[in-house]
């Protein structure tokens, strides 16, 4: 994402800041809600979190949505061929 909107520092904030605001929002709390405690990237930290077939699917699904728009938007942009 850094390579393709040209800002190269401040996380993923900073990596998004070219996108439609909410667009932009989504992005945050979906990254947000993978990297929190209770998060899909961290299901094993505490026994208490409900991961499971659905959310991982669910994230599967949502994040190659995410990076097949990024793609397209960068070749209708000119940034790839």
């Amino acid at each position: 994402m850094k390579e393709l909107t040209g800002v190269s520092s401040g996380g993923i904030s900073a990596a998004l800041i070219k996108l439609n605001p909410a667009l932009k929002s989504a992005f945050e709390k979906l990254y947000g809600y993978t990297s929190g405690k209770n998060g899909i990237r961290h299901p094993l930290i505490d026994e208490t979190t409900d991961v499971g077939y659905a959310e991982a699917q669910y994230m599967l699904v949502t994040c190659s949505a995410i990076v097949s728009y990024i793609i397209e938007k960068a070749r209708v942009n000119g940034i790839l061929s």
